[in-house]
């Protein structure tokens, strides 16, 4: 789904929705925004809420960061599924939609996207 609150004409795509995946960083700006999103979304779809964490420095490694994306990643499973993270890296951030993804990119993502496939298999 396209994660836009402003623009009335994506209510028609977000009632037709079954699966909305969501991408999640959890800097406390991203948080916020998310909740608010998914609160505007539920409003209006019945989709199934499926969360990516993206971005994700794992060299952070702060108790009170640790503490917190727990508790967020907590949160989420209770409202959708939370899917393998996406680690912050250059091959990632070099993403293109013109070329096919280059092998050290797949293997980036591959984890979140397998298992977004097998969640969405299991709600068909």
């Amino acid at each position: 789904c396209p994660g836009n609150l402003n623009d009335r004409n994506l209510e028609y795509i977000y009632k037709s929705a079954d699966t909305a995946i969501i991408p999640i960083s959890f800097d406390a700006d991203t948080v916020d925004a998310t909740g608010i999103f998914v609160k505007a979304l539920k409003t209006v779809s019945s989709a199934n809420l499926v969360f990516i964490p993206n971005r994700i420095n794992t060299s952070e490694r702060k108790s009170e960061e640790l503490r917190q994306r727990a508790q967020t990643t907590e949160f989420l499973g209770l409202v959708g599924v939370v899917m393998p993270t996406v680690k912050q890296s250059v091959s990632v951030k070099r993403y293109t939609t013109l070329y096919p993804l280059e092998r050290n990119q797949l293997a980036a993502v591959e984890p979140s996207f397998c298992k977004i496939i097998e969640e969405l298999q299991l709600n068909d």
